[in-house]
């Protein structure tokens, strides 16, 4: 656990970021799910409700969806300097849902914490 949010911490890649949000969704963290984001992030669930803040976001790992959620496929990688954009699918086969999904992060002090995420639900 500690060693997954230091690799965050010291400059890890984007797509490590987005693996540490699925290990953590999937655990059902709430801290270490909601530590992924800036403090003013956004997130707007499958369902369209837009949540603000790294508190209110953490919670959503509470009890969430669908465990075993895994990433599908990459769509798209975007990094440019400080910010990166990361659109993919996910899927959860136990739970039968999937979705697309789109993440902003930004690199800050060496780490980097998203702080944007869309996810639209698909099944």
């Amino acid at each position: 656990m500690a060693e997954e949010m230091d690799c965050v911490a010291h400059g890890a890649t984007p797509q490590e970021l987005l693996r540490s949000l699925f290990r953590a969704w999937n655990a059902q963290d709430a801290g270490r799910f909601g530590e992924l984001f800036a403090d003013h992030a956004s997130y707007v669930t499958g369902e369209g409700r837009l949540l603000s803040g790294r508190p209110v976001i953490a919670q959503l790992a509470v009890g969430s969806g669908p465990a075993g959620a895994h990433l599908e496929e990459l769509l798209a990688v975007q990094i440019g300097g400080e910010v990166a954009t990361i659109v993919f699918r996910w899927q959860s086969k136990q739970s039968g849902r999937s979705g697309i999904a789109t993440m902003v992060a930004r690199r800050r002090d060496h780490a980097w914490l998203i702080e944007h995420f869309h996810n639209s639900n698909t099944a």
